[in-house]
This record gives C-alpha cells, structure tokens and sequence, in this order.
C-alpha cells in the first residue's frame, strides 16, 4: 500500500479511455477556431496565421493530459523495482514509500495557483484586446490554465525525488554486475527528457515563425533549452550513479588490496627462489575481475536510451528547418 493519491494521481495522472481522450482533445482543439467566428475575427485568426499560435494552449494540455498517465506509471514502476533490494520488511518499506510520497494538497493547489497567476498576468498583460472580447477571454482562461498545468507537474517532479532519495539511503543489497533493479530510473529519466522535447517541439511548431531564425536571441534561448533534456535525464539518475560508484569503488579498493597483498606474498617467494604455479592463474584471474569492475556502469541506462535522447533532442531542430524550407517552398 502506498500514501493518500496526490491530486494529480486522481485527476490528469489517471488513465483514460481512448475515446475520452481524443474526444477532450477534439474540444479543445476546436475551441479556439469556434471562438474566433463568434467573435467576428476569423479572418484575420485565418490568414495572418494567428490560428497557429492560437493552438499552443490546447495543444500544450492536450500533450500533458496524454503524458501524465505516463509518467504516473514510471513512478510506481521505481517504487516496485526497488521492493527487490531494499533489506526491510514490507511494512517497514511501504512506511518510508508512504512518508517519502506524501505531498499536501495545498501545496499542489499553490503551484497550480501561482502558475495559473503568471499565465493569466502574461496573456493579460500581452495581448488582451476589447475589439476581440471573446478571443481574449479564450486566451486569457487556456494560458492560465496550460502554465497551471506546467507549474503543477514541475513542483511534482522536485517533489518526487524525495522519494528516490529515501530509497536510496534505505540497506540495499544488490549486484554491481545487474542493474536491473535500477533501469526504471533510467527509463523514468529518459520519459522525463523525452517529455520535455516534445514540450520544446510544440512550440517551435505552433508558436515560433521561420523569421525568428535570423534572430540571435531566439538561438541564445533555443541552444539551452536543447541542453536541459541531457541534463534532466542525467540528473534524474544521480542518486543512483552516486549509489553505484560508492559501491565500484569499494569492490576496486578491495581488489586492489589483495593484489597488492599477493604481490607482496610473491615478492617473498621470488627470494625464496620458489614461485608456487597458483599464482599465475590467480593473478590472471584478479586482472579480469579487477577489469570487469573498472567497466562496471553507474548509470542505469541502455545504449539505446542514449542513442533515443540524442535523436530526439535533435528532432526539434529539424522539423523546424523542414518547416522552414516547407513554408518557403508555398509562398513560390
């Protein structure tokens, strides 16, 4: 058993059926397009493009809606795996789960409230006009609602790692050479960088013109935002990769001891002008293990994930050159 569900876990991190889904995502995409006729702006909505910012909102919380039920699950698959090493009795481990898990509602409702805040000031203060009421109204609720969202899934993704951390410093028993315990970190931090990519693509798609190319300031904003999905899927894995090359360094300290130990020992022969036939074989067999342990991985990852955040962090690059090079190719 764990804690009380979060607010989050009983709401967008639930599953959904299929057909609920696309049909949520089908209001809000059709939203923004209705409210523009009803307003009497669909003209300019239409040809002067603002259509396509216009869908960065429901986009956006389309896009979370469809990956929290996602990230919900890579959590519980952590809380799971590591039930295998951890050196407590059930109770005793879903004890330090539940207070390590639990998360007061009024935080939750804080960051969604202070987000919210900041999307409705932004949308308010940037592009709130009376000769288009009712397309102002639609900005001001979905930017208020999709930064509410963003602020609540960041304040749980810090708030998440306590629980990796206490289960960290729990006993553990495991094996250097078989990190299948650990490889749902690796996968929970490779969901959460992939997330964060397409976050990054959304806007380049829908709110971002192939005219901003030519302007140092996008690339200065661009660049970093490519650099943070390495660093969270990194960072995401280090109370692991600490774990792990505590426990490499003590198995190569130990190694290393021996040796010396037994080259003392052989030292002692060689005056003796005898040399016993073992250590031959031993000392072979000390430089493969102390070889297989200097090889040893501390972060819970496979090749492939790292070949899978490579690729997609340069996904939004190009798409928004093929974009470019699309758009460019219409307006002959």
């Amino acid at each position: 058993m764990t804690s009380q569900p979060t607010l989050f876990t009983q709401t967008i991190g639930r599953k959904r059926s299929l057909g609920l889904t696309l049909g949520i995502s089908l209001v809000l995409l059709i939203a923004p397009f209705l409210i523009a006729y009803l307003d009497g702006v669909w003209d300019v909505f239409i040809s002067q493009g603002v259509w396509r910012i216009a869908l960065v909102q429901p986009v956006v919380i389309i896009y979370i809606l469809v990956v929290a039920p996602i990230l919900e699950g890579m959590g519980t698959e952590v809380i799971q795996s590591f039930r295998s090493i951890v050196k407590l009795d059930d109770e005793s481990y879903w004890n330090i789960v539940r207070r390590a898990e639990r998360i007061p509602r009024s935080h939750e409702l804080l960051a969604i409230a202070i987000g919210g805040a900041i999307g409705f000031w932004m949308a308010y203060s940037g592009s709130f006009s009376r000769q288009a009421l009712l397309f102002s109204i639609y900005w001001l609720i979905f930017n208020t609602i999709m930064l509410g969202l963003i602020a609540w899934i960041v304040y749980l993704s810090i708030a998440s790692t306590r629980l990796t951390a206490a289960l960290h410093r729990q006993p553990l028993e495991f094996d250097l050479f078989d990190l299948s315990p650990f490889i749902p970190i690796g996968r929970q931090s490779l969901a959460l960088s992939l997330v964060f990519v397409g976050g990054v693509l959304l806007s380049l798609l829908l709110g971002v013109q192939p005219e901003s190319l030519l302007i140092p300031q996008f690339w200065l904003t661009y660049i970093p935002l490519l650099v943070v999905p390495v660093l969270v899927f990194f960072l995401n894995m280090q109370p692991t990769h600490r774990l792990l090359s505590k426990e490499k360094t003590r198995h190569l300290e130990f190694v290393q001891t021996y040796i010396l130990k037994r080259t003392h020992d052989l030292e002692a022969h060689l005056k003796a002008g005898v040399i016993p036939a073992e250590f031959s074989s031993e000392f072979s067999t000390l430089a493969m293990y102390q070889a297989q342990l200097q090889s040893a991985r501390t972060y819970p990852y496979k090749t492939a994930q790292l070949r899978t955040l490579f690729f997609s962090v340069l996904i939004p690059a190009v798409t928004m050159l093929a974009r470019t090079v699309i758009e460019n190719f219409l307006s002959f």
